[in-house]
């Protein structure tokens, strides 16, 4: 694949249309298409910008692809190197950044939730959302909520939450039900649900239980 890559980027930076918008970059294919003479760049730029071999008090057109061909022999060893040394030191950085386990995610998600506020929620709305999850005989679904919040200072906002919640447990979070909440510490928005309701889940946060 890497030397796929630096073929192709050679071969896109060696083409004639590449020598028109970059003429200088020519000179560097004269030891090979123009041997022993001097490439004559072109005065005008356009699409159909030619390039001349002069040598010997003589001149004729250089052939288009010899001169991409040579272009690409060329700019190849050039551009690989770089391109190898970058593969490699994404690969290092990637290898030493390794996934945080399944464990650590569950530790951290639970300390975020042990930092959250408790507090009450009015269901305003509820409608279902796109996972679902089965395992055995439970079968959980997501639910996303229209939650009228209600702080222990005893203000009140909206906020929305998305949870997984076991297909048993739709009556206990109805439309017009008030059910125990945690608002994160961090983010008010995010709603989670009470570790009272041990069957329901904060959806990002599926494979924690909060019990």
């Amino acid at each position: 694949m890497r030397w796929f890559g630096a073929f192709f980027l050679a071969f896109m930076l060696s083409t004639a249309g590449f020598f028109t918008l970059l003429p200088i970059a020519a000179k560097v294919t004269t030891p090979l298409v123009c041997t022993g003479g001097t490439i004559d760049l072109p005065e005008r730029i356009s699409r159909k910008t030619k390039f001349y071999c002069q040598k010997n008090g003589t001149q004729h057109e250089i052939n288009a692809f010899w001169l991409m061909t040579s272009g690409v022999l060329i700019y190849t060893p050039l551009f690989y190197p770089p391109l190898l040394l970058l593969g490699r030191n994404t690969k290092t950085a990637r290898s030493s950044q390794p996934k945080p386990t399944m464990a650590t995610i569950d530790a951290q998600n639970q300390a975020q939730f042990a930092r959250s506020i408790a507090a009450s929620a009015s269901v305003i709305d509820a409608e279902k959302g796109k996972h679902i999850s089965s395992n055995g005989f439970r079968r959980d679904v997501e639910v996303i909520l229209s939650l009228e919040v209600q702080r222990p200072d005893g203000s009140r906002y909206n906020a929305k939450s998305a949870w997984m919640v076991e297909e048993l447990q739709f009556a206990r979070i109805a439309i017009g039900q008030t059910i125990a909440v945690q608002i994160d510490a961090d983010d008010p928005q995010v709603i989670y649900p009470s570790s009272e309701l041990r069957h329901i889940k904060y959806s990002p946060w599926y494979t924690s239980n909060y019990a």
